[in-house]
């Protein structure tokens, strides 16, 4: 999914809003237009991607349920508590890949370093 896709799940009358700027007495300004069709798509999809953290340190959280909520049964064939929480481990387990990538690196420069 998209951030597009995204906002028009949090943001379900952005298209509404979308034509009433488009329209004879909408605003009309460059603001208006980035703030419609870029910052709440981009927002959107972060807001997905944090919610990854807030579900899992902030489960009661307002925020945190309403993204439940909005977006369940819409992450493919799991809701967005389980979407989260396989997302959480697919993170972390990239993470440890990097930190141990990077200790053989510093292993490996380490003892180039002894032999000279």
């Amino acid at each position: 999914m998209t951030g597009e896709d995204f906002a028009r799940i949090l943001f379900p009358r952005i298209d509404i809003w979308r034509q009433e700027s488009g329209s004879d007495i909408g605003d009309h300004s460059k603001a208006a237009k980035e703030f419609l069709y870029s910052v709440l798509p981009y927002m959107s999809e972060v807001m997905v991607q944090d919610g990854v953290l807030w579900m899992r340190n902030h489960p009661n959280n307002p925020s945190a349920k309403l993204l439940d909520r909005l977006l369940h049964g819409k992450t493919g064939q799991v809701n967005y508590t389980t979407w989260c929480q396989q997302k959480f481990i697919e993170i972390k387990n990239k993470v440890q890949r990097h930190e141990a990538k990077m200790k053989a690196e510093e292993d490996l420069i380490g003892m180039l370093a002894e032999d000279r």
